[in-house]
């Protein structure tokens, strides 16, 4: 099998990955498959699924990034790194959509362009995710243990300097895909690869290893070693009853996060367990359906890592539960506003209309009102009154 001719579906962590699982029953030069009901089935279930959950996670997140925006309260260290977590996966979700189509389509049909944009975008908008929920972890670490050491260097003003940094650095992990992505065509069945060595067999397992150690391995465990700190802190502090609330809070911030970072393993870690596993097995051997079938499992539950993180906000933070409710019921009441409004200025024109038919019957003269004023006939002799307009 040649693999140059290969398709695959590329995304950080898995550069060629799908190759031989896709095309372990190929046989035609161009490396279209053969007719797998199965494979076929999977495909088009797997593309409505991606773009259902695309959706789902653009407007959760986006929902999230007006709610941080919007309200002045918001407007924290913590939730500033929040923040740039949502526009993480927001982004993250656009290319989910990119590299669903390219599933169900089973090759690169956006150009070459597009390949060299959205294979390294992808694989930075992925490290992105994972390093500011490392960042958050270290923050959380921080405010929880070390709250008054840490006043001088946590203001807003650092934050925003932090996460200009990790910008930068998800950039440069993934330079290589920036530089190596390449777009090939092969009687017009074309691969987005990132090809940096003329061996093909070796590019999937240096990024494999690259990625897990940089991408899972190192933010993981920086993150596990501050949240057994911030526990320890929690269940040893002795501190006064002034300061209970302070505590409470504490406490709030930490679940929430110690949320984000369970939701975190639980959506990474077994895609990248199957990458270190599948990396071991001959490339030649025909990929079985369960394999395959685990491989979507797992990498659309990556995705989904970025759908769950605004339910967890909403659900675990207080304050999101609470400026949510605040947005919805304002708007309810602008509703009612100006319906109560309208009724009233509807009811007053009637009855101010009615006093006006009413004054025009009486008059003997059949006179009617001009300019505000009306002329009423008592004794003989006209009298001017004022009304106030309508």
């Amino acid at each position: 099998m040649d693999k140059s001719t290969s398709i695959m579906l590329t995304t950080a962590g898995y550069s060629d990955i799908l190759t031989p699982m896709f095309c372990a029953n190929c046989t035609t030069p161009a490396g279209h498959p053969q007719d797998n009901s199965f494979l076929m089935s999977l495909q088009q279930i797997s593309f409505i699924v991606t773009c259902i959950l695309g959706t789902v996670g653009l407007l959760c997140n986006g929902f999230i990034i007006l709610i941080l925006m919007r309200f002045p309260n918001m407007k924290t260290l913590a939730n500033y790194f929040i923040l740039n977590l949502a526009l993480a996966d927001f982004l993250f979700m656009i290319s989910f959509l990119f590299l669903g189509h390219q599933l169900r389509v089973n090759h690169w049909v956006f150009g070459k362009f597009m390949c060299r944009l959205i294979v390294p975008y992808d694989a930075m908008t992925q490290f992105l995710v994972i390093y500011f929920v490392m960042i958050m972890s270290i923050d959380r670490y921080f405010a929880i243990c070390l709250p008054i050491k840490s006043m001088n260097f946590r203001t807003l003003r650092n934050g925003k300097i932090v996460c200009a940094m990790i910008w930068g650095v998800a950039i440069l992990t993934t330079l290589p895909l920036w530089i190596y992505t390449e777009h090939t065509c092969v009687n017009g069945w074309c691969t987005c690869l990132a090809r940096v060595s003329s061996n093909d067999e070796d590019d999937p397992r240096w990024w494999i290893i690259y990625t897990i150690i940089i991408g899972f391995c190192v933010p993981l465990t920086i993150v596990c070693i501050c949240y057994l700190l911030i526990l320890q802190n929690l269940l040893t502090s002795n501190m006064q009853d002034s300061k209970n609330t302070l505590r409470r809070a504490a406490r709030r911030v930490a679940i929430l996060v110690i949320c984000i970072i369970i939701v975190f393993i639980l959506c990474f870690l077994p895609f990248y367990v199957f990458q270190l596993v599948y990396s071991t097995i001959d490339a030649e051997e025909d990929a079985s359906n369960a394999l395959i079938l685990i491989y979507i499992i797992t990498w659309t539950l990556m995705y989904s890592h970025s759908i769950i993180n605004p339910i967890v906000y909403a659900l675990v933070g207080e304050n999101f539960r609470k400026n949510i409710t605040f947005m919805f019921c304002k708007r309810s009441s602008r509703h009612v506003m100006y319906t109560r409004q309208s009724s009233m200025r509807t009811s007053s024109f009637r009855r101010t209309r009615n006093s006006l038919k009413s004054c025009n019957s009486n008059d003997p003269n059949g006179m009617r009102p001009h300019n505000g004023y009306y002329v009423h006939l008592d004794t003989g002799q006209h009298r001017g009154a004022r009304e106030d307009p309508v």
